[in-house]
């Protein structure tokens, strides 16, 4: 059985694997990632929450060089090359999940 949850409007779903437990999160819009092989449910869940609170902080990132450019506080080159940085960075499949905290949880912190 899955276990599903939410996350600032994402869906969350655990999925055991052979080598462990994987998180397949959507957006809203249906945007979609799955994340890497984790040893267990929670941190497969918590892999996903940094994953999915990374791709909101870019996408404010996003809106805010937007407003900055509309405004004309931003060179239009300036504009661009922050622009594509950031859209390389989000767009780099290879990130390394962070380890979990060293701390006791409940799961109620979890679900």
């Amino acid at each position: 059985m899955n276990l599903v949850d939410f996350h600032c409007g994402w869906l969350i779903e655990i999925v055991p694997m052979a080598t462990g437990y994987q998180a397949i999160c959507y957006s809203p819009c249906r945007q979609r990632f799955v994340s890497n092989s984790q040893a267990s449910e929670l941190d497969a869940f918590y892999a996903a929450k940094q994953e999915i609170d990374y791709q909101l902080a870019c996408r404010s990132l996003t809106q805010a060089l937007q407003t900055l450019y509309e405004a004309s506080c931003l060179h239009p080159d300036d504009w661009k090359r922050l622009q594509q940085s950031l859209t390389c960075t989000v767009k780099t499949e290879s990130r390394p999940n962070r380890p979990r905290p060293n701390r006791k949880e409940t799961t109620e912190e979890w679900f």
